[in-house]
């Protein structure tokens, strides 16, 4: 009555009574073909949740992704009825998201991980989480590239018996740090030289030479030179 203004003249007991007059029924039914519906009717709202409906696929889940790369994949609730979407994440960073909402289609979720590794993703659907949840992201290193590596404190001169040392700056030069570095003097190779990781895909590099003349210094990042190198260094 208050939705589709129809008068409720058989009461729901009535229907259910076998000996039900039919002419009565046959009335009220008749009002229900051209009943229109009020504004504001709560139309589907009894419609059942179901978080088992919701479907995850998309190429973010397929393939690796490629660190600082934007991808994506999709939630699709279209089947599961009118609940709210949830997503929570973890992994080595926190991973830049943008959830597009699409009235009656898939939601497309845009993913950029900002470090090499696993994300999982946890997905829930009216506060509930849905199957297969959390699903997983594998972000892998950038390709290498060492003409985007930098060289600092390198000097055109070193100290014999001293040590000496530069910093190698490889952290927008992708990969996963495959570093190497060689000094080679005259007539011998230099007697040390050390490597340390500070962080961040930055390396302190120091070598001790014990003779006079000019050293080569080769540094490479997985397996190609990086600008400059081989460089001369003479030993003073």
């Amino acid at each position: 009555k208050d939705w589709l203004d129809i008068p409720m003249i058989v009461s729901p007991a009535d229907m259910a009574n076998p000996n039900i007059d039919e002419k009565s029924m046959m009335t009220y039914l008749s009002f229900f073909p051209k009943a229109m519906c009020n504004q504001g009717a709560p139309l589907g709202q009894n419609k059942q949740l179901n978080a088992g409906a919701v479907r995850v696929y998309g190429p973010a889940l397929e393939d690796d992704v490629v660190s600082d790369t934007q991808t994506n994949f999709f939630i699709d609730a279209t089947k599961a009825g009118n609940g709210e979407i949830g997503v929570g994440f973890s992994g080595p960073a926190q991973p830049k998201v943008n959830v597009v909402a699409k009235e009656g289609k898939p939601h497309d979720l845009q993913f950029l991980g900002t470090k090499p590794g696993d994300y999982d993703v946890t997905i829930t659907f009216n506060g509930k989480e849905i199957p297969h949840s959390p699903v997983r992201v594998h972000v892998i290193p950038q390709p290498a590239d060492a003409s985007k590596v930098k060289i600092q404190g390198l000097h055109p001169t070193c100290k014999i018996g001293a040590v000496n040392n530069f910093m190698v700056i490889a952290n927008q030069a992708g990969g996963s740090g495959f570093l190497e570095v060689g000094v080679c003097g005259p007539t011998q190779p230099c007697n040390q030289i050390f490597v340390e990781h500070t962080g961040n895909f930055q390396f302190d590099t120091k070598f001790v030479v014990v003779e006079k003349g000019t050293f080569l210094v080769s540094i490479k990042w997985h397996g190609e030179h990086v600008p400059g190198s081989p460089f001369d260094v003479k030993g003073q």
